[in-house]
């Protein structure tokens, strides 16, 4: 049952992180009138920043590692992927 539990909270913050992708990089677009893709580069800046924090976070607290994986691996891998259609 717990690896259940798991499953679907990583399709959960997966999802999450997806969608909040999605509405920053085209928020940033709508306000920007540059041919460079201002809104990944933010977008991926704001992940890898959050994904330090998180990491800190579970440094100092101990956090279980069910959580460092749903929120760092998860939620910040979908934030801020490395391969960009430019």
């Amino acid at each position: 049952m717990e690896h259940l539990v798991l499953v679907l909270s990583l399709s959960i913050a997966g999802g999450v992180g997806a969608g909040c992708r999605f509405v920053l990089d085209g928020i940033i677009k709508s306000r920007t009138i540059i041919a460079f893709p201002i809104g990944t580069m933010i977008v991926n800046i704001a992940g890898s920043f959050l994904l330090g924090l998180i990491t800190g976070f579970a440094i100092s607290h101990s956090m279980p590692e069910a959580w460092r994986t749903i929120l760092g691996w998860d939620f910040c891998g979908v934030l801020q992927p490395f391969q960009q259609q430019v």
